[in-house]
C-alpha cells in the first residue's frame, strides 16, 4: 500500500505540480493526446493511453477524474494510497483520483481516457464542502454510462462552437 505522504502537523502537503505537468513532461504513458484549458484553471485531457506497466506518479495540486471512453476491457491496479485495487477497465468507468496523493499504475491496455482536471483549491467552493471532505471521494472505480456520455458530449461541445469553452467552464 502507499502511504500518503504527510507534514509533521499531520497535513498534507500542498505541491506546485498540475496535471498539465504529467502531460508537458510526457510521464503519462501515452500514445495521442488532445487537451483544453477551461478558464477557470480546469483542463479537460482525452487522452490514448499506451499500456503502463507499474508506474508511480509523485502527488499534485490537482483533483483528476478519469472516465474511460473506448477499451479493450483489461485488467488495471492502482494504489492512491487505500490500499491495492483490481479492477477491470471498460467504458464508462470513473476513478477519482483526490490532490496530493502519490499513485501507482499498471494496466495491460490502451484506453482512451478524458481525464479532468480541477485545482484543489477551488474543489471545495464548487461542490459546497469543507476542504477536508477531500479526501472523501470515491475509491474504487464507478461504472456510470450516463456520466460518461454527458462528458464526452462536454468534450464535443467545446470543440464545436465559438464560445463553447463557456459552457465547459460552468459545467
Amino acid at each position: 500500500m502507499i502511504e500518503a505522504k504527510t507534514s509533521s502537523t499531520g497535513e498534507r502537503p500542498t505541491s506546485r505540480s498540475r496535471f498539465s505537468d504529467y502531460l508537458d513532461a510526457h510521464s503519462l504513458p501515452v500514445a495521442t493526446a488532445a487537451v483544453r484549458s477551461c478558464s477557470n484553471g480546469s483542463l479537460m485531457a482525452l487522452v490514448e493511453h499506451a499500456p503502463a506497466e507499474g508506474l508511480m506518479f509523485e502527488p499534485i495540486d490537482d483533483l483528476v477524474i478519469s472516465i474511460v471512453m473506448r477499451s479493450v476491457q483489461t485488467k488495471v491496479i492502482r494504489d492512491i494510497g487505500w490500499g491495492r485495487q483490481e479492477f477491470t477497465e471498460a467504458p464508462g468507468c470513473i476513478l477519482v483520483t483526490p490532490p496530493n496523493c502519490r499513485s501507482y499504475w499498471h494496466f495491460e491496455g490502451a484506453p482512451m481516457v478524458l481525464h479532468v482536471s480541477a485545482p484543489s483549491a477551488s474543489i471545495p467552493h464548487w461542490l459546497g464542502i469543507d476542504g477536508s471532505q477531500l479526501a472523501q471521494f470515491p475509491k474504487g472505480p464507478i461504472y456510470d454510462q450516463l456520466v460518461s456520455q454527458l462528458v464526452g458530449r462536454m468534450w464535443n461541445a467545446n470543440a464545436a462552437a465559438p464560445g463553447s469553452g463557456a459552457f465547459l467552464d460552468h459545467a
